[in-house]
């Protein structure tokens, strides 16, 4: 069997797709997915197939890397990227005072 290498991947994709994306099975993804939270929840389209995001599993595998490996949240997100509900981003020369 001949292992298919994409070379280009979509910007949004199925779970299945995804699941590749990432280099995991698709029961490993829906496991990480569904019960311990790495990824976030696919894209509601309003039609019979939800769809991933190439950015939001980047951005995921980019926190697994700096090892914040806990259950993705709103909350967790504006903390990481220094927003306070409504804010604007707090500027870096602001957040080292």
């Amino acid at each position: 069997m001949v292992e298919r290498i994409k070379t280009r991947w979509p910007r949004l994709m199925s779970e299945a797709d995804a699941a590749e994306y990432v280099g995991v099975s698709l029961e490993q993804f829906r496991i990480e997915r569904e019960k311990k939270g790495f990824w976030r929840k696919p894209i509601d389209r309003g039609c019979r197939r939800n769809t991933d995001d190439r950015k939001d599993l980047d951005d995921a595998v980019d926190r697994l890397k700096r090892g914040i490996n806990h259950p993705i949240s709103d909350i967790d997100l504006d903390r990481e990227f220094g927003l306070g509900g409504d804010q604007d981003p707090i500027p870096r020369d602001a957040q080292a005072r």
